[in-house]
């Protein structure tokens, strides 16, 4: 399944190795130095200046870490809510949403 990270970045969840919320990637040394490293190494990828949460994807060997501006919280529900209604009502229930607005 492809989750939505903001903007124009997707993420096989298949590749997704951790989800961490922006306040406790901060509030940890050995994450803020995880961090500084992705950034010093260009493994860091925001998807805009507005980070909540960081997503670290796992791909043919390479790690790469996300800024996301969306919840961990609303991630999870998307991640979940795709899984439990399953792909095609999933797809068909948002494609209505969006065309009701």
């Amino acid at each position: 399944m492809i989750l939505h990270l903001g903007a124009n970045a997707s993420v096989q969840t298949e590749e997704i190795t951790a989800v961490i919320d922006a306040d406790s990637m901060e509030k940890s040394a050995e994450n803020r130095a995880f961090l500084a490293a992705a950034k010093e190494q260009g493994r860091y990828k925001p998807v805009n200046d507005q980070v909540k949460t960081y997503v670290l994807v796992e791909k043919k060997g390479s790690q790469t870490l996300y800024g996301s501006p969306i919840s961990a919280i609303t991630l999870l529900k998307r991640s979940q809510r795709f899984l439990e209604d399953g792909t095609e009502n999933y797809f068909k229930q948002n494609a209505n949403a969006h065309t009701k607005a």
